[in-house]
């Protein structure tokens, strides 16, 4: 279950896709995802100070799910820098658009 947080890096690429095919503001969907919307959860959550112990991480080594995690964040950058050459070129899109568009994938890379 703890491998679930780190599933949490797809938001960006599905925030992305948002902004791709809806356009207008949510172009900026990962870049208000990860500068705003991101510290001001962190401002009302207290850190957790304790670090994992030394069994759990070799636990955690011995654990494929995290790696599987890793394997798939490539992929998935690829169909995103694809995906954003493919719309930009065939979609018209306004110049505050294209900026938004290129910030976030910017963020997500």
């Amino acid at each position: 279950m703890k491998v679930l947080k780190y599933g949490m890096v797809f938001i960006l690429p599905v925030l992305f896709a948002l902004g791709l095919t809806t356009g207008s503001w949510l172009t900026f969907g990962p870049v208000i995802f990860a500068f705003v919307f991101i510290p001001l959860v962190e401002l009302f959550f207290q850190p957790n100070p304790e670090n994992i112990s030394q069994a759990e991480v070799e636990m955690r080594k011995d654990d494929k799910s995290y790696d599987l995690l890793l394997y798939a964040v490539l992929p998935v950058l690829f169909l995103s820098i694809a995906a954003y050459l493919f719309f930009i070129t065939t979609y018209s899109y306004s110049s505050f658009e294209l900026v938004g568009l290129t910030f976030s994938l910017g963020v997500m890379l």
